[in-house]
């Protein structure tokens, strides 16, 4: 049973630097008025992933950071399912490893990066390790599967409805993190 999920996607913005020099000619990226917080534009990849997995979450609660005019640049999303807690962690202004970590009773899943889904290895309680999705193009890869379901979608060989669940699970997600920004 897995107890506690964990979905990292944190990428430092190029523009980061430049703001925090003072320029904002033609800086859209950290303009709160423009509604283009970190959340919806990093971390809907992790809360996407999450509710793909998981479903929606019976509560959620949000901390975040923002920047001096307002601007909402990372946050931190503790989720609670039956039986499981899970964080979703993002970030404009910093970068990590944007991995994901399934911790269960006799072991975890690791998996190396949220948009590939490269380097899945389950290391169990006992110490060894199995690998279950092997690394392949890297970063070559992004959105590989994406482009295949679209594709299948598109040709009329998919169904939609599945799709549909995640995206509207994972909008109502934001919409109650999004709740506590309102709150700063």
């Amino acid at each position: 049973d897995v107890r506690r999920a964990l979905i990292f996607f944190n990428q430092y913005s190029s523009r980061y630097d430049r703001f925090k020099a003072g320029d904002r000619t033609d800086m859209n990226a950290f303009d709160p008025a423009l509604g283009n917080m970190a959340l919806l534009d990093v971390g809907v990849y992790a809360c996407a992933l999450m509710t793909a997995l998981f479903g929606k979450p019976n509560s959620v609660h949000a901390d975040f950071i923002t920047l001096e005019n307002g601007f909402e640049a990372a946050g931190d999303l503790s989720l609670s399912y039956n039986g499981m807690l899970a964080s979703v962690q993002y970030s404009k202004i910093n970068n990590s490893k944007n991995r994901i970590e399934l911790q269960g009773e006799r072991g975890s899943l690791l998996i190396g990066d949220v948009i590939c889904l490269e380097d899945a290895v389950i290391e169990y309680d006992d110490g060894s390790c199995e690998t279950v999705w092997p690394h392949t193009t890297g970063r070559d890869g992004d959105m590989v599967h994406e482009i295949r379901d679209f594709n299948a979608l598109a040709e009329g060989r998919a169904d939609m409805e599945p799709f549909w669940e995640i995206t509207v699970s994972t909008i109502e997600l934001m919409d109650r993190a999004r709740e506590f920004i309102t709150k700063i």
